[in-house]
């Protein structure tokens, strides 16, 4: 499930830069909204069950932690949309998750991971 959502959320990312007019956009930006929601509870949720009960605690600190590193991302976002434009770095976003899905969901022990 975390596999597709990720795929989902990429090309919705790719869709939002393609979008020529608003009502597109907005349509766009509501599946961004809806799996970039979905990925978020799906990760959390796979951390806890992924843990014993006594270290759940401790791997949602992480999770905290790893989560205080997204205004990096958001830098390197903004520089390349500077450099490149917003579409086209909104696309090369949504194109590097695309692809990174797949290739994680391609791999077979990966996604027999209990």
């Amino acid at each position: 499930m975390m596999i597709t959502t990720a795929t989902v959320f990429g090309l919705s990312l790719v869709g939002l830069a393609a979008s020529g007019g608003l009502l597109l956009a907005c349509i766009a930006l509501l599946v961004v909204g809806a799996t970039g929601s979905a990925l978020d509870t799906l990760g959390q949720t796979l951390v806890q069950r992924a843990v014993s009960d006594h270290e759940r605690s401790s791997a949602m600190g992480i999770w905290t932690f790893a989560i205080g590193f997204g205004p990096i991302g958001i830098l390197l976002m903004g520089a390349a949309a500077v450099s490149v434009g917003a579409p086209a770095a909104l696309a090369a976003s949504g194109a590097l998750m695309t692809a990174g899905a797949v290739t994680i969901g391609s791999v077979t022990p990966l996604r027999e991971l209990d």
